[in-house]
Parts: structure tokens; C-alpha cells; sequence
């Protein structure tokens, strides 16, 4: 009897374990530039990012005709680019006077090997093997590159 009480706790414990993971959390950050205003929305588990979600807000009232045109052609090469890797959704639509960009990449190791080699997504201090990203670790990186971390 006693060894089955053992058995039985030690399933348990392990049910347990297995159930309890990492707490869902995410971060938004904000960088506005010459007109342009980004937001990174960083989901994680834990301390592991498993999605990126950016959305850039370009104003083109004040854009010449040819402006607007080089935006343009620069949106169609972005969404052929994003288009030919596997998980990740890129969608770009005019509203007014602005055009509205959003990438959502997965974080799983292919994607992120794949957007990291072709500098899709800059990764500082990493030797190209890269398997997760550290949601710390991007806080503090984005911070010191001007963003702001919205509370």
C-alpha cells in the first residue's frame, strides 16, 4: 500500500509540474522617428519571447507625390520578403494619409534563425546561434536604443 501512495504522489507531483509554466506576460514599446511611429508588442512565457508584433505608422500628409510612390515600392519589397518566410504574417494598408505596416514574426529557433541571417531582426551580442530571445534582455536593449516601454 505504501508504494502505491508513492507511485501515486510522485504522478501527481509530476502532473503538477508539468502543468505549472511560465507566466504569459507581454511589453510594448514605442519609438517615434521623423514621422514615423512604431510599436513592438513582445509576448512571452516567462522570460522567452514567443511572438513579435510591430506596427509602424507612417503620416505621408506632408509627402511629396514621389515620396509617397518610393514608400510604396519599399511596402511591395517588404511584404515579398516577409511573404517567403514560413510563420510570419506581414500586412500593409493605407488608411488616409498613412500607411499602416504590421509583422508579427514567431520566436520558435527556425523563424528566428531564418530572420536573424537575412538582418531581419537585429539581434546584438549573438553568434548566430540564436534559439530564443530574452524578453530582459530585449527590454533593456530597446531602451537604450530610444524606445520606450510603455507601463
Amino acid at each position: 500500500m505504501k508504494k502505491f501512495l508513492k507511485v501515486v504522489l510522485a504522478l501527481g507531483l509530476v502532473f503538477m509540474m508539468t502543468g505549472c509554466g511560465a507566466e504569459p506576460q507581454s511589453a510594448t514599446f514605442n519609438l517615434n522617428s521623423n514621422g514615423v511611429e512604431v510599436k513592438m508588442v513582445a509576448d512571452a512565457e516567462g522570460d522567452t519571447i514567443t511572438k513579435l508584433t510591430q506596427t509602424s505608422t507612417i503620416n505621408t500628409k506632408n509627402f511629396s507625390s514621389s515620396q509617397i510612390k518610393q514608400l510604396k515600392k519599399v511596402v511591395e519589397e517588404s511584404k515579398e520578403t516577409y511573404k517567403n518566410i514560413k510563420g510570419i504574417t506581414y500586412k500593409a494598408e493605407e488608411n488616409g494619409d498613412k500607411i499602416v505596416e504590421t509583422i508579427i514574426i514567431p520566436t520558435d529557433e527556425e523563424t528566428l534563425k531564418t530572420v536573424i541571417s537575412k538582418g531581419l531582426l537585429p539581434v546584438t551580442g549573438s553568434s548566430g546561434d540564436v534559439k530564443k530571445l530574452s524578453l530582459d534582455k530585449t527590454k533593456e536593449s530597446l531602451q537604450k536604443a530610444g524606445w520606450t516601454l510603455e507601463k
